[in-house]
């Protein structure tokens, strides 16, 4: 099984994860096997589609409290996913600050 990750902006520039090297480029994401992903959460990067959804609501409804990297929330007004790094919510396709 395959999970998506996003580079935040805390993620090495290059990884190796089970001698499997990784390149971050912030905004872009990857499909790795999910034993990578736990390692590459661990060195900056956030999981995304997992179950950590936080809700789903207008821009302004977002949750400002009790967050952890890589919660989701469906953003309506954007019309998207919205995955917070641990400062602020991003785009997951484009790693944007939104």
């Amino acid at each position: 099984m395959t999970k998506r990750v996003l580079p935040s902006t805390a993620a090495k520039t290059t990884t190796t994860i089970n001698g499997r090297t990784f390149t971050a480029a912030l905004g872009t994401t990857q499909d790795v096997l999910d034993a990578d992903a736990a390692e590459l959460a661990a060195n900056g990067y956030m999981v995304v589609g997992n179950s950590q959804s936080v809700g789903v609501g207008a821009t302004s409804a977002r949750p400002a409290t009790g967050l952890f990297i890589g919660a989701m929330y469906g953003d309506t007004t954007l019309g998207y996913i919205t995955v917070y790094d641990g400062a602020s919510w991003r785009n997951p396709i484009t790693g944007a600050s939104v």
